[in-house]
C-alpha cells in the first residue's frame, strides 16, 4: 500500500466518517490552529489552516469526496515507482486528533428534559426578575443541549500537543501549560478542573462568555481559575480520563 496522506488524515477521521464528524473535527482543529490563537507561530498556523480548510471543503462536497475516494483507491492499488504517492492538493501537516470523548446521549437527553421542566416551572411563577432569569438561563441551556444532541461534537479532544475542552467555557491547553488537574465535587456532581500555569494566557483563547464563566467559577469555588468540565459530559469516569491525559503527557 502506498504511503499516502489524505484529507481524512488531515482531519484525523475515518474514511467512513459522517458529515457531522467532519464538521466536529473541523471545528476542533480550527479552534486549535487558527492563526489568531497562535500569534507566535502564525505562519505555521496559516499553513495548517489552509490544509484543514481544504480537507473540510472536499469532504463535505459529495462529488469532490467521491473523486478523492477514487484517487485513494487508485493510489492504494498502484505502487509504481514513477508515480507520486502524495496528492499535491493534500499537504502533510502535524495536526493530530488522537483521542476524543463524546457526551452520553442518554445523559444529555435527561439534561434537556430537566431544562424543559425548569422552564415550565418558571413560566408558572409571577412576573419578576427570577422568572425571566430562570426562563432565559434554562431555556438557553436546553437549546445548547438540543443542538449537541442533533449535531454531536466532542466534549474533549486529546492529542500529543495537549487537551482541548469543547464545552462552554472550554479552551485549548498545551501540556506545558497545565499546572495541576483535580476532581472537584459540588452537590453530588463531579467535575474535572484543569489549572493552567498562566490562567490569563489561556483565558484569552476563550470566548467572552467562556472567560466570564471561568472567573465566576473561580470566585464561587474560592480557588484559582480553572478550565472545568462536568463528568456527565465526558462519558467516562474522571479517574479514567486523567489516566488518558497522563499517558499522553510528555515525560520530563
Amino acid at each position: 500500500m502506498s504511503n499516502i496522506r489524505t484529507h481524512y488524515d488531515n482531519l484525523q477521521i475515518a474514511r467512513t466518517a459522517s458529515d457531522a464528524v467532519v464538521r466536529a473535527a473541523y471545528r476542533a482543529l480550527s479552534q486549535q490552529h487558527h492563526p489568531d490563537k497562535n500569534p507566535n507561530d502564525r505562519m505555521n498556523a496559516e499553513r495548517k489552516m489552509k490544509v484543514i480548510n481544504e480537507a473540510y471543503a472536499v469532504l463535505l462536497d459529495p462529488a469532490k469526496r467521491r473523486e478523492h475516494d477514487q484517487w485513494i483507491m487508485q493510489m492504494e492499488a498502484e505502487s509504481r515507482p514513477h508515480r507520486p504517492d502524495i496528492n499535491p492538493s493534500v499537504a502533510a501537516t502535524s495536526v493530530a486528533y488522537d483521542f476524543a470523548l463524546y457526551p452520553s446521549k442518554k445523559k444529555m437527553a435527561w439534561m434537556f428534559l430537566s431544562s424543559v421542566v425548569f422552564v415550565a416551572i418558571a413560566i408558572s411563577l409571577e412576573t419578576g426578575f427570577l422568572r425571566g432569569a430562570t426562563i432565559f438561563f434554562f431555556g438557553l441551556c436546553g437549546l445548547l443541549i438540543l443542538a449537541r444532541l442533533i449535531n454531536p461534537s466532542p466534549s474533549i479532544i486529546i492529542n500529543e500537543h495537549g487537551i482541548q475542552v469543547m464545552t462552554f467555557g472550554g479552551a485549548t491547553l498545551r501540556w506545558s501549560e497545565i499546572a495541576d488537574v483535580r476532581i472537584e465535587e459540588y452537590q453530588k456532581n463531579r467535575f474535572l478542573a484543569i489549572f493552567p500555569t498562566n490562567p490569563e494566557i489561556v483565558m484569552k483563547r476563550q470566548s467572552l462568555w467562556g472567560r466570564a464563566g471561568t472567573k465566576f467559577n473561580a470566585s464561587f469555588m474560592g480557588r484559582p481559575p480553572a478550565i472545568v468540565i462536568a463528568e456527565t459530559l465526558v462519558g467516562m469516569p474522571l479517574e479514567q480520563l486523567i489516566g488518558e491525559m497522563t499517558s499522553r503527557m510528555p515525560r520530563a
